[in-house]
């Protein structure tokens, strides 16, 4: 498995925003899990421009 990066990465608010990225994040893990692999602290990656 590759990094997770998201294809929008502006949203109307802030809690929009949050509601997306904890989804999107919980979505990936969990096909990752589902399809076998082990979590890995590569797949979490610094934002450079945060």
């Amino acid at each position: 498995m590759s990094p997770y990066f998201p294809s929008r990465t502006s949203f109307s608010s802030e809690r929009e925003a949050i509601d997306q990225a904890v989804s999107s994040t919980t979505s990936f893990l969990k096909l990752a899990i589902n399809k076998g692999h082990d979590p890995e602290d590569e797949w979490l990656i610094e934002n450079e421009n945060f």
